[in-house]
């Protein structure tokens, strides 16, 4: 096994996508727009975007810590908010439009599955409204046909589709070298099952496959439908030669990512180089964070590359660069 890319949201910034802390802002709500939902719950999510809500103000005011407390009290509210969220939303209900939900458990619950469905909507819209004849597009497809035939593997953290468009792109339609950790906007739950259909999440009766900052995420790697994938991408960690981060800052809410990435450098007799491209995040604390606890567990032998290249400097040109 040769060469493996773990991506994060700076992979599809160059495209378009959003940074996670531009997820349900005020910016991206035309993109929200095609989710189909009851006007109510709308209203209460372009709100959300906009932090004019005091119960939002106490949950957090970046989009991380808002969806991670949203999950968490879809689970168990705590009583202090209870009397918070009763006070907003008398009779649950929203700019006089009914919510139609029986107590504070629900209302997280409902208000949980409609932000999966609009941070869905928000990393699709901009590749939607992206012309296939971009320019914006020739470093990845140079990248992807090398791809097809190097026999490397790419490991995604990206709710996006810029892989699967990739494939069309380029006609080939393999999938046997890319997984997405933590599910996908293409992909819905179907009885415990995950299902492929292109824009099913913007359904009103659909369940999007995402783990969003939560319980979900936390324990993708063992239950669900996603953990066979965990089990396969650690594998593929342990073995490589060449393991590329692009656009992957390791998030305070990807711990589980984080350890299951750190403990299979610690454990790879094979590797024998990382290459950090973290784009604008380059010279900063983020991009130093993460050089030195990969050199903390990392054999004494392995050659840390922490570069000055976004992705569509880095992946074009990567043969020449490793």
């Amino acid at each position: 096994m040769n060469h493996v890319y773990i991506l994060g949201a700076g992979f599809s910034v160059p495209l378009g996508g959003p940074l996670f802390t531009q997820l349900l802002s005020k910016e991206l709500q035309r993109f929200r727009s095609s989710v189909e939902m009851p006007e109510g719950w709308r209203c209460l999510i372009d709100d959300m975007g906009q932090r004019e809500i005091p119960i939002l103000n106490q949950l957090g005011t970046d989009a991380e810590s808002l969806i991670e407390k949203i999950d968490a009290f879809s689970h168990n509210c705590p009583s202090k908010f209870r009397d918070v969220i009763q006070a907003t939303f008398p009779d649950f209900k929203y700019r006089e439009l009914d919510l139609q939900v029986a107590n504070v458990s629900e209302f997280f619950q409902r208000l949980s599955i409609l932000v999966r469905k609009s941070v869905c909507a928000e990393c699709e819209g901009p590749l939607d409204e992206l012309d296939e004849d971009s320019d914006r597009w020739k470093p990845y497809d140079r990248w992807f046909k090398r791809l097809s035939t190097s026999g490397d593997i790419v490991l995604s953290f990206n709710y996006d589709s810029v892989f699967q468009r990739l494939r069309v792109r380029n006609k080939n339609a393999g999938t046997e070298k890319f997984w997405q950790l933590h599910g996908s906007a293409t992909e819905i739950l179907s009885n415990d099952n995950l299902v492929e259909q292109n824009g099913a999440y913007k359904r009103i009766d659909s369940m999007p496959s995402i783990c969003l900052p939560g319980r979900m995420k936390s324990s993708v790697d063992t239950t669900g439908p996603l953990s066979e994938r965990w089990t396969w991408a650690n594998h593929q960690l342990s073995e490589c030669r060449k393991l590329s981060i692009v656009g992957y800052s390791m998030p305070p809410t990807d711990n589980l990512a984080r350890m299951t990435i750190l403990d299979s450098i610690a454990k790879n007799k094979n590797l024998t180089q990382v290459n950090l491209v973290l784009g604008p995040s380059f010279g900063t604390v983020t991009s130093t964070r993460i050089e030195q606890i990969i050199k903390a567990v990392a054999s004494k032998s392995v050659i840390i590359q922490n570069l000055p290249f976004y992705a569509q400097d880095f992946l074009p040109f990567v043969k020449q660069i490793t």
